[in-house]
């Protein structure tokens, strides 16, 4: 009886008072191995016993629901039947469906993946805000939200944390962040987990080491190290925030960063893609953006659905 599935089963049917001996002795063995044993069999019982299938479970009437199916069993088999083994084998099967139900949602994660241009806010269960950039992923336990505050990203996410007694965790390939209540910017690839800190702190894990971040700071790593950032350059969040400052960068470097907040895709001529920026960006619509940059190098962009076209007047 090594399956994690039968153990708790085993928990369940401990819990109903419907164990044999042998069984009894199996479920004592496996919480007296250790401590993790014991506090998984709590929070199990604590989240059934908390949620609706334990109040269905209470609602049952057994003895209205299968007063007739009783009354035919007895005509149809010796007087000796008894009304307790009919009860428990019914009791059995209705504790089976539950059982299986509660698996299915205990187990079940909650998934969403932002497949738009434009970034996609979530509102996770304990107040706390996530944004995900185009093809990004955000995976976690929304039942179980509020006391395990873990969430599992592919892409590139935004974060603005609740406080809470409870860490807030975020998962990637190549790191863990760990922070009580703060803003910050994860971004996973294949090969590195970056993170940004804007405000408060957090506590990036990877490589078997650790790095504590102030605002304004970051760290990437490529699972070998964590390398610090000293200073956050404002157009990596920019894709979130809507705040960009560029200095003597080339026009595709800065179409390629607007691209993320504006939701938009681009192409432009060969002339026009060295052509150097120096400007600043505060929120501004995706109309007056054109016209600055517009005014500023002399050339001409035009807006067709989502896409740009960007020539040499």
């Amino acid at each position: 009886m090594n399956s994690k599935k039968e153990l708790e089963i085993l928990i369940l049917r401990n819990f109903l008072g419907d164990l044999r001996e042998d069984e009894k002795k199996i479920l004592s063995q496996w919480l007296d191995a250790s401590p993790e044993n014991r506090q998984h069999q709590e929070k199990m019982l604590s989240s059934w016993q908390d949620g609706k299938l334990f109040r269905d479970w209470q609602r049952i009437d057994l003895q209205e629901n299968w007063e007739e199916i009783i009354e035919k069993a007895h005509q149809e088999q010796t007087k000796t039947l008894r009304l307790r083994p009919v009860l428990k084998y019914v009791a059995a099967v209705v504790f089976l469906i539950l059982c299986s139900v509660w698996m299915v949602n205990y187990y079940a994660n909650t998934s969403i993946a932002n497949d738009t241009p434009r970034p996609m806010a979530v509102l996770l269960p304990d107040g706390s805000q996530v944004w995900l950039r185009q093809d990004a992923l955000a995976s976690f336990h929304e039942r179980s939200f509020k006391k395990d505050r873990s969430i599992e990203i592919e892409g590139e996410a935004f974060f603005e944390v609740q406080k809470g007694e409870v860490p807030f965790i975020v998962l990637a390939d190549e790191g863990k962040v760990e922070v009580l209540g703060t803003t910050f910017n994860v971004r996973e690839n294949e090969s590195s987990t970056e993170v940004l800190l804007l405000e408060g702190s957090v506590r990036f894990s990877a490589a078997g080491s650790e790095q504590i971040l102030k605002p304004g700071e970051g760290a990437i790593s490529d699972g070998r190290r964590i390398q610090v950032i000293p200073q956050v350059n404002v157009n990596s969040v920019g894709w979130k925030t809507g705040v960009f400052r560029f200095s003597n960068q080339p026009l595709r470097e800065v179409m390629e960063v607007a691209a993320g907040y504006y939701g938009f895709s681009h192409e432009m001529s060969k002339a026009v893609e060295d052509l150097r920026v120096t400007a600043a960006f505060n929120k501004n619509s995706l109309s007056e953006f054109m016209e600055e940059l517009s005014f500023i190098l002399g050339i001409e962009i035009k807006a067709t659905e989502n896409k740009l076209t960007i020539t040499k007047e």
